[in-house]
């Protein structure tokens, strides 16, 4: 089955507007084996995507805030003294 095989499960409305649907009617049935899907499965530990995604979405922004921080103070490091000291003050 290919994507432009699928048709949207809605129709038109009576108001001839087409309805907004963005739930799962739009996905291919679960049942569907795709081979690139299956070899990057694989490669993946899905136990820290899910216990990541059981904390709450403000402790999920904070750890990324504190990753960026870190990721800035790297890429300051990696800079030679005198333009870190021209972009970011002396420190």
């Amino acid at each position: 089955m290919e994507l432009h095989d699928r048709l949207p499960s809605r129709g038109i409305a009576n108001n001839d507007q087409a309805e907004f649907d963005p739930g799962a009617s739009d996905l291919p049935p679960p049942d569907i084996f795709d081979p690139v899907v299956e070899a990057y499965k694989k490669d993946i530990d899905r136990t820290l995507l899910i216990s990541n995604l059981r904390k709450p979405v403000a402790e999920r922004l904070a750890k990324f805030q504190n990753f960026m921080n870190a990721l800035g103070e790297m890429r300051g490091a990696a800079l030679p003294p005198d333009l870190r000291e021209k972009l970011f003050g002396k420190q």
